[in-house]
């Protein structure tokens, strides 16, 4: 739990290659709905899930209940794990251990002060899932990104990648009432807008929080 407003992270990762899901809850009980959001939407995409493993913490069967119901038909067979086995779900457990070592890091080239990291713990966690699925994956004598494998394609960014941390500015919208006025705003780069066009940045303007 992180002391911010949507402080429960919720991952998924899909075996096969170890694609990564990301997303943050503001509350535990919000856990099925998001899920099924989100196997539904990768079920559209054509990834065929068909098992999940996870606890039997109350949200994961509240999950498993509502996945299989007459609302959302998906399908699933679920497997539970005991209490205090975190071995026999260790994709996601070392899926959180490593993402939070990248962030580390990455907050730390970024120079980013200690009182905003956690203010921009889940762009940075957003960005640090999407790079992880653009790692290259060999298998059976093919070599795609996790993307690749799981999509068909890789995502539509325009390329080279850009560095997180890195400064821009933004332009500000609105009246501008003298020609000496500032059209734009510092802000820094925290990752790419998916549902928009390549081009299309998130940026974290310090000033508004």
């Amino acid at each position: 739990k992180l002391p911010v407003s949507k402080p429960f992270w919720l991952l998924i990762v899909v075996e096969f290659v170890n694609f990564k899901v990301s997303e943050f809850l503001k509350r535990k009980s919000d856990l099925p709905e998001v899920a099924c959001n989100i196997v539904r939407k990768l079920q559209m995409d054509g990834v065929n899930i068909k098992f999940v493993r996870l606890d039997n913490a109350g949200e994961n069967v509240a999950f498993a209940q509502l996945a299989n119901s007459k609302d959302w038909n998906l399908r699933l067979s679920f497997e539970f794990t005991g209490a205090g086995t975190p071995q026999r779900n260790y994709l996601v457990e070392i899926g959180f251990s490593t993402l939070w070592g990248r962030l580390r890091a990455m907050f730390d080239a970024a120079l980013v002060p200690e009182e905003e990291k956690y203010l921009l713990v889940r762009e940075g966690v957003h960005h640090l899932t999407f790079l992880d699925g653009l790692i290259v994956y060999e298998h059976e004598g093919s070599i795609k990104t996790k993307y690749g494998w799981i999509f068909g394609s890789d995502p539509k960014i325009t390329l080279p990648l850009r560095v997180w941390g890195a400064a821009g500015i933004v332009k500000v919208l609105g009246n501008v009432t003298s020609k000496l006025e500032m059209r734009g705003e510092k802000g820094m780069f925290v990752g790419y807008a998916l549902d928009s066009s390549p081009d299309t940045y998130r940026m974290y303007l310090p000033d508004r929080n």
